[in-house]
């Protein structure tokens, strides 16, 4: 139990920074590997949108990439928090279900 405390406050500290880079238009960053197998996807997706703004002369940043992409990056982004955090926990044990 006392493991699984511990994650929660990692969690909560990665959603605070992802929280921070939001207000601040900080650089959209590649997602680490997580183990869902997309990674690599996404990170070819962030960097077309990397070329795509700065042929615009812009940064790919949270208030200047396009809606749809940063919408979806942010809800990867609150995956990979919880899945880099609780890879050998089981959720249900968590949190009582």
């Amino acid at each position: 139990m006392k493991e699984a405390l511990e994650d929660l406050k990692q969690i909560c500290g990665a959603l605070s920074q992802l929280k921070n880079e939001m207000q601040t238009n900080k650089k959209l960053t590649d997602l680490p590997d997580d183990g869902t197998g997309d990674e690599a996807l996404w990170n070819a997706c962030l960097q077309c949108d990397r070329e795509l703004q700065q042929a615009e002369g812009a940064e790919s940043a949270w208030f200047v990439s396009r809606w749809l992409l940063v919408e979806c990056y942010f809800y990867r982004r609150i995956n990979s928090a919880i899945r880099l955090r609780f890879s050998k926990l089981d959720l249900m044990f968590v949190f009582d279900l």
